[in-house]
């Protein structure tokens, strides 16, 4: 594990993949939120033709 841990390439691997999970991550963030207001405007549309 020790000699892994020195390994250029392997922690390059990682530190990759570590980004592409934080991006991942902020996506993920980004849609929630745009499907929380989509949740919202459709509510305030139904709640339009049920007057």
């Amino acid at each position: 594990m020790e000699s892994l841990r020195e390994d250029a390439e392997f922690r390059n691997v990682l530190l990759r993949l570590q980004n592409w999970l934080l991006l991942r991550l902020k996506w993920q963030k980004e849609t929630l939120a745009s499907l929380e207001q989509l949740i919202m405007d459709v509510q305030i549309e139904i709640d339009k033709l049920s007057n």
